[in-house]
């Protein structure tokens, strides 16, 4: 919400967008307590083509949303009946187009579109890391080596200034 209050435009497409245009995903849980499509049952996974209704906000497999709204111009939400048009249904997931979901082609990523600014420096982006034990250790030696490798730069420097 904070991308959208900030530039007005969908982080991914650059379209205009506002927060009334979101609405809130319901998924349904299978017995096991996994995400599944509540037509089919089948367990959504990295493979599953999975679509939304806006009206109703439920997540099912796009093969039941086709089989039952699309191929009969059905559109009734399968659940509960709530009427729908053939744009109502957002593509959450889809495995066959992986290109759309290139991060390099977003619109934020394209025109450095940032909620917070980038740090400064490398000290900066490492300094909230929390490391314990061996990990520690690790990066307090690189830390000390680059701090020293940065007072040899300086020095250097301060001895080719000429008087």
């Amino acid at each position: 919400l904070q991308f959208i209050d900030k530039y007005g435009t969908h982080p991914r497409s650059g379209e205009p967008l506002k927060a009334t245009d979101l609405f809130d995903l319901k998924y349904h849980k299978n017995a096991d307590g996994e995400d599944s499509c509540p037509v089919t049952m089948k367990v959504f996974n990295e493979h599953t083509h999975m679509v939304a209704i806006r009206q109703t906000g439920r997540v099912y497999s796009f093969d039941a949303v086709n089989e039952m709204n699309i191929k009969f111009k059905n559109f009734k939400d399968l659940i509960d009946d709530t009427p729908f048009t053939k744009k109502d249904i957002v593509c959450i997931q889809d495995p066959h187009n992986i290109e759309k979901y290139n991060a390099s082609n977003y619109h934020h990523v394209k025109n450095d579109l940032r909620l917070v600014d980038a740090p400064d420096s490398d000290e900066e982006e490492v300094s909230h890391i929390q490391a314990s034990g061996a990990t520690q250790r690790v990066l307090q030696r690189l830390q000390a080596k680059d701090s020293a490798a940065q007072q040899a730069a300086k020095a250097q420097k301060a001895e080719q200034k000429p008087e």
